[in-house]
């Protein structure tokens, strides 16, 4: 227990920590977000979002162990210094105190992974110029 108010997005009132239960409001709230819990990733058999939607907004991401959809991504992110693997909602929940507790810290790892998206992005721009400068050799 951390001490910290704990409530559903679709229930009234204030909190320190907000569990999204409504569609469409993600990128919206993680602007909002000091650091982001894919908690998807902490339940079996949902696979998780996008991780590339927080990192790019210079937010610090914590994921759980369930996360086959993003696997390359996850990967990168947190070689990059960016994202954080948890095993379970408990060390979730201890590595966002810590990050929390840190805003050196909080703001290096949102840095880190803002960086590894801008290095990392622009791959269907480079395969299509491939294609296309092949396409183009071929006709020659």
């Amino acid at each position: 227990d951390t001490g910290a108010a704990v409530k559903k997005r679709s229930e009234p009132g204030r909190a320190d920590i907000v569990v999204l239960d409504t569609m469409g409001e993600l990128a919206v709230l993680y602007g909002a977000a000091d650091v982001v819990i894919m908690g998807g990733t902490l339940v079996e058999g949902v696979g998780g979002h996008n991780p590339i939607e927080p990192a790019v907004l210079g937010k610090p991401v914590i994921m759980g162990p369930h996360f086959d959809n993003f696997k390359d991504v996850v990967a990168r992110l947190a070689e990059g210094g960016g994202l954080f693997a948890a095993r379970d909602a408990g060390e979730a929940l201890r590595t966002a105190e810590v990050l929390l507790s840190d805003p050196e810290k909080r703001k290096e790892a949102g840095g880190n992974a803002a960086l590894t998206v801008r290095r990392h992005g622009g791959a269907a721009r480079r395969y299509v110029r491939n294609i296309l400068s092949r396409l183009a050799e071929r006709r020659t």
